[in-house]
């Protein structure tokens, strides 16, 4: 009989943001996928779980899909984690899932804690319709063209901004966007968790 491969949302910041049943996923797999061992370990060693870790990361994701088809194979269960929040939300995954639900593989979601969502609830902006759009790639052109898809929508945007690239994207993006509310997160969950509101023209 086939394994069983999990889904599971871990924290974003504070380790105690995890439910009970993702708690007893990870207790109860034979394998733990995961982008970097060393940091999945922090959290494992917090709950004194001891699991077989294996590296699952956008660089090796395409040629680990045959090695977790005949883990479970082999009946097998398998938790598939990501650094911190919900896997597949701007973090590898996609590939493995498309590939398991065309081979007819049970899949489970374990839901839990997701950056993008938990800011826009304490953002103060509109949630009753908003757009999740993630990192922008690519150099500043690519970036004005992703941007330009997203302009006319009526809608909270959600984005991803990475430290090293904060002002140059947020002038980009009130480049292409104009005028209009926005609120920056920073250390969400963690000591130190800041919502700064600001008009993207100014």
């Amino acid at each position: 009989m086939r394994g069983k491969l999990y889904i599971v949302a871990t924290p974003i910041g504070n380790l105690k943001d995890i439910t009970l049943r993702a708690l007893d996923v990870l207790r109860s797999v034979d394998t733990i996928i995961c982008e970097n061992p060393l940091h999945s370990m922090k959290l494992l060693n917090e709950y004194d779980i001891r699991k077989n870790l294996q590296p699952f990361h956008k660089f090796n994701e395409r040629a680990s899909i045959d090695k977790v088809k005949r883990w479970l194979d082999e009946g097998k269960d398998i938790a598939l984690i990501s650094d911190a929040g919900t896997p597949l939300v701007s973090d590898p995954g996609y590939l493995l899932i498309n590939e398991l639900r065309q081979g007819d593989y049970e899949i489970t979601p374990i839901p839990g804690a997701c950056a993008g969502i938990n800011a826009l609830i304490a953002s103060g902006l509109n949630t009753e319709r908003f757009c999740f759009v993630g990192f922008l790639h690519g150099n500043k052109s690519d970036k004005i063209d992703t941007l330009n898809k997203y302009r006319d929508l009526e809608c909270t945007l959600i984005f991803y901004l990475a430290p090293h690239n904060l002002l140059e994207d947020v002038e980009i993006i009130a480049s292409v966007l104009g005028d209009r509310n926005a609120v920056l997160v920073n250390e969400l969950t963690k000591m130190h968790e800041k919502y700064i509101s600001f008009r993207l023209g100014n």
